[in-house]
């Protein structure tokens, strides 16, 4: 054979040897990271605690990172909030000797693949057991068997509200996360911090997060102690919103209403203009039953005020159909009447009556004494309701 010919064969082999070599080593089933994910997931038992000494407990620290407040519905006794909630345990069966593995120190691994604390919010006003949490989100995990966990999404609690001050409330929720079902024996999850982290919090529109706890408990079920975290959350309600289009027209139309005794009785709009306002409170109640549960625990302040006012506005529109009827009156007016009505009772109201008009006062002028009576009466009564019901609401909110 030629030796060109034995030189070409020797090259063509010596290029193909580093072919196979270079793809060999670009092969992404040979690189350190896979390599050492499937020697630690191989023969892993995800159902088994990750735990040498079986007789010990596994601490997980927990911890709470809110990033808003959703929804509070008073209707259905409920809060909803978006928080991130990280969790961190040793998983002595996924530690590995770095420098044994192209210095890897962390490596990300899919929650379906390895063990988890199985948490769960007691409380849930939702899904029990969140498999979102399981589904989206992975966990890092550090070459020591550090693994950190942080499932992020929305949580809905049963949350009892006390309506009584609104819309000057304050509201306190509580979140229950437990390990559902391992003992404290087993699994340990205690609080990481006292308070819930609000680094990303963004402040609602409707309520301000005035402070938060959080706290360890044990619960006692069947003789068997199980781990859980208590989340408290105090809400105070941002009013103005609900002040400016709730409570200032019902205070205004509380007082508009004793504006209709000043009507003339000839003009025929006071009976109406009575009837209109009367409506109108009407409407602000079926608002406020529409805003707030069906609780007769302790009602709001609030509804007693307008259900107060619309009781003093139902006398008012009687008084007035009394008014305008003596003022169409032809009966004469009795000698006992027009004693009273010249005497003291025009006396106390400022009401100005000659000596001439006296001997022949009629129903009209009785209606204008009445009239001016009814001003007064009706004005003190609510003016007091009105001072009594939002000193004990802002006394309350101080």
């Amino acid at each position: 054979m030629p030796v060109h010919n034995i030189h070409m064969y020797t090259l063509a082999f010596v290029a193909y040897l580093s072919f196979v070599r270079v793809s060999h080593s670009e092969n992404p089933l040979n690189s350190p990271e896979v390599k050492l994910i499937n020697k630690l997931l191989l023969n892993y038992e995800k159902r088994a605690r990750p735990i040498i000494n079986v007789s010990a407990a596994i601490p997980v620290t927990y911890n709470i990172d809110i990033v808003g407040i959703q929804e509070v519905d008073p209707k259905n006794q409920r809060m909803s909030i978006f928080a991130w909630q990280p969790m961190q345990w040793k998983d002595e069966f996924l530690a590995w000797n770095s420098e044994e593995h192209g210095g890897i120190k962390r490596i990300i691994l899919p929650t379906a693949s390895i063990w988890i604390p199985d948490f769960v919010l007691q409380n849930t006003a939702d899904k029990f057991y969140n498999e979102e949490s399981l589904k989206y989100f992975n966990a890092e995990v550090s070459h020591t068997g550090n693994v950190i966990f942080t499932p992020g999404g929305k949580l809905s609690t049963s949350c009892p509200l006390n309506m009584k001050y609104f819309p000057f409330d304050y509201q306190a929720c509580k979140l229950l996360v437990s390990v559902w079902a391992p003992s404290c024996a087993e699994v340990k999850m205690e609080a990481l911090s006292k308070k819930v982290a609000t680094d990303r919090y963004e402040e609602s529109a409707e309520w301000t997060l005035v402070s938060t706890s959080i706290k360890n408990v044990q619960i006692l079920y069947l003789g068997v102690k199980y781990c859980s975290i208590e989340i408290n959350l105090n809400l105070q309600r941002k009013p103005l919103y609900f002040v400016l289009i709730f409570v200032i027209p019902c205070i205004l139309l509380s007082f508009v209403s004793i504006v209709s005794f000043t009507i003339p009785a000839e003009g025929g709009e006071r009976i109406s203009m009575s009837m209109t306002v009367l409506l109108s409170f009407s409407f602000f109640l079926i608002v406020l039953n529409d805003l707030l549960p069906k609780n007769s625990d302790e009602a709001p302040i609030l509804a007693i005020y307008i259900v107060v006012v619309m009781a003093f506005m139902g006398m008012s529109l009687i008084c007035t159909i009394l008014v305008v009827r003596l003022h169409y009156s032809s009966k004469p007016v009795s000698p006992l009447i027009k004693r009273v009505i010249t005497g003291y009772l025009a006396f106390c109201v400022k009401v100005k009556i000659s000596p001439e008009k006296a001997t022949g006062i009629d129903w009209k002028d009785v209606g204008k004494v009445l009239d001016r009576i009814f001003i007064i009466i009706f004005s003190i009564c609510v003016l007091i309701v009105t001072i009594v019901v939002f000193f004990l609401i802002l006394t309350h909110r101080k």
